[in-house]
């Protein structure tokens, strides 16, 4: 029996928008927002690019420069799968 579990993911790829600190850090920026701190990603390049500002301002509070950056998925099934 086969379940939609069963699959792997059809996220293949993944948008951040990272920064790196003073010490050479990297990190994925995060911002505030009506659920608390939410990290700037998204698995569409749209919905990545709408968080810029958002992104852009965390930057310049730490005064660091942010950079959009793409994670692709390696090729087989995934390395690990959390059901909830």
């Amino acid at each position: 029996m086969s379940t939609q579990n069963d699959r792997s993911p059809d996220t293949t790829r993944v948008y951040a928008w990272l920064c790196r600190d003073a010490d050479g850090i990297e990190g994925i920026v995060a911002a505030p927002t009506a659920l608390g701190i939410t990290a700037l990603v998204s698995t569409d390049r749209a919905r990545a690019e709408q968080l810029r500002p958002f992104a852009q301002v965390a930057g310049r509070a730490r005064g660091f420069p942010v950079h959009l950056v793409a994670f692709e998925r390696a090729p087989g099934p995934p390395l690990e799968e959390m059901i909830f």
